[in-house]
């Protein structure tokens, strides 16, 4: 039987209060409703900022809001972002952007004219463009967020790549390991930072995880579990979402990506050794399981994806992870994520139930179990901190998108082995020796 209280989990203090600082496995961490530095609902962590409360009024970014940080004492300009797609996650990226001290959002590019216009009054965004290229050929932007759909992220980032901006990508980085690649090898050429959104890493579980894996306090972690399953979550018929030419995939490549990444994170950046996987699209075809009932076409010609995948992925060293992902099952599910890592010393839980705000962790071992759970934080400006502190660090060796090409990848090899039905060898996929394992 589980039990949540204040106590000691291998001779480190537990504080299961998502408002209090709590230390697990010796790691300290500072509740998301913390603040410093006058930023209401954010903290510092090193030189980027941590995910704040996804609670609070919307913010916006105007002029007289415009102002210098200060960078080991030296006043750095911020930075002029221009953002193209203002749906669900470019408004989140928006609203992180838009509270940063060292950033001015100067600029939003999207098809939907109207739609555009009332995000860019709402924010005090000055100029708005309808394409994407528009942003690109400005000479005054340092930055170029991207929230498009999938098959306009590589081409859009390799053009801002090229025109000397640095690259904010939505994820999946791109429908195909060469698309990805060719945006690797851009950030590279033009000397800029490349960085993905994967913001589910940033449940503090995740990172407590990692660390007691480094540490060694699972033992041999020999298997791994990661998933991302719906009951009813096809994101809408004939839409971009569910073509394959626009997204390259259904679930697997919207939700697995994010499991994936969690996992891996998790487990230290593994190289992957192969992957044999199988996609199935018995529900979306037949019209169940469609967010928005709406959206049903009247024929079933609009989907061409898959809506369950599950993939089998052996790492360098012998471990294992199954990896699921669903935007239509049968099953108790309703909207839940997580990664279970099984160790020869003990085992660890991540699961994060959307119907409940916040994450949940679980520890497992001969000696009793164990759980404890963190409030509500927002994995879209933890990704926003990270890059900003990456561009201002200097360091852009270490931050060409290698990382999320791992994970590309993996799921390009999980949709050959579906197709071809047989197991898919990649080549490795950890990071560059040197560099950042999250970046």
């Amino acid at each position: 039987m589980f039990r949540r209280s204040s106590v000691a989990i291998w001779g480190c203090r537990v504080v299961t209060s998502p408002v209090a600082p709590t230390r697990w496995w010796g790691t300290r961490l500072r509740s998301a409703t913390s603040s410093r530095s006058g930023a209401s609902g954010s903290a510092w962590t090193g030189s980027s900022w941590c995910a704040p409360s996804s609670t609070g009024s919307r913010p916006r970014s105007t002029p007289s809001s415009r102002c210098v940080r200060l960078t080991k004492g030296v006043r750095v300009a911020p930075l002029r972002i221009g953002l193209a797609g203002v749906g669900f996650a470019g408004l989140r990226h928006l609203k992180a952007f838009s509270v940063r001290p060292d950033c001015e959002v100067v600029a939003l590019a999207g098809v939907e004219g109207e739609t555009v216009g009332s995000v860019a009054a709402e924010y005090g965004v000055r100029e708005t463009h309808i394409r994407w290229e528009d942003l690109v050929a400005r000479d005054d932007l340092d930055v170029v967020c991207l929230a498009l759909p999938n098959a306009l992220h590589a081409p859009a980032a390799t053009a801002a790549l090229r025109a000397g901006k640095h690259v904010l990508c939505e994820k999946p980085m791109a429908r195909t390991a060469t698309e990805a690649e060719a945006m690797v090898a851009a950030a590279t050429e033009a000397d800029r930072v490349l960085h993905v959104v994967f913001n589910r890493r940033y449940h503090p579980e995740v990172g407590i995880v990692r660390e007691a894996v480094a540490a060694g306090r699972l033992g041999t972690v020999y298997h791994a579990r990661a998933w991302w399953m719906r009951r009813a979550g096809i994101p809408g018929r004939n839409t971009w979402y569910t073509s394959r030419e626009q997204a390259g995939g259904g679930p697997l490549a919207d939700l697995g990506t994010h499991a994936l990444d969690m996992a891996l994170v998790m487990l230290g950046e593994p190289d992957v050794v192969s992957v044999s996987a199988a996609a199935y699209d018995q529900l979306g075809r037949q019209g169940v399981g469609v967010i928005d009932s709406a959206a049903l076409a009247s024929d079933h010609d609009g989907f061409e994806v898959e809506d369950f995948a599950t993939a089998f992925v052996r790492l360098a060293g012998g471990a294992t992870l199954q990896l699921e992902a669903a935007w239509a099952t049968h099953s108790q599910y309703y909207n839940e994520y997580g990664v279970q890592l099984f160790g020869s010393a003990a085992g660890a839980l991540v699961r994060v139930d959307t119907r409940v705000p916040g994450s949940a962790l679980r520890l497992f071992s001969a000696g009793g179990d164990q759980e404890s759970s963190s409030g509500r934080v927002d994995g879209h400006a933890g990704a926003v901190g990270d890059f900003v502190a990456a561009i201002h660090s200097g360091q852009w060796d270490g931050h060409r998108g290698t990382a999320a090409l791992a994970r590309v990848r993996v799921i390009d090899a999980a949709y050959r082995s579906a197709e071809a039905g047989r197991e898919v060898p990649i080549t490795p996929t950890g990071p560059v020796p040197g560099q950042p394992v999250i970046r």
